[in-house]
């Protein structure tokens, strides 16, 4: 079972729509994913992250006696202009473990 993304938390989802560094709006998957829609090679609501990460709130040492934990997933871009890799995308969802110490139900 996948819970609902952030859970009523204030100021989540958060949004990251141009670099930090230089204030570029496009990033390197904004160019690689035009050049691959007008090829007709994706569809233009195919969403791309450069990379995607996970990153679970909990203490270890409790970590096994609970079905599942929050964790904060975000999506990472570089910017098309200087390369400064930032956070394009994070929000908080819960995740139930697989196995011993592994998560599953991941969602972008």
């Amino acid at each position: 079972m996948v819970s609902e993304p952030n859970q009523g938390r204030v100021g989540w989802p958060k949004t990251f729509d141009s670099c930090p560094n230089c204030g570029e709006i496009k990033t390197l998957t904004d160019e690689l994913k035009a050049e691959e829609v007008a090829a007709g090679k994706i569809r233009e609501t195919t969403h791309i992250a450069l990379l995607v990460a996970h990153t679970l709130i909990a203490d270890p040492g409790m970590i096994d006696k609970t079905l599942s934990v929050p964790a904060i997933i975000s999506a990472w871009d570089a910017c098309a202009a200087c390369g400064t890799l930032y956070v394009k995308h994070a929000h908080i969802q819960s995740v139930m473990r697989q196995g011993p110490g592994g998560i599953n139900n991941l969602k972008l």
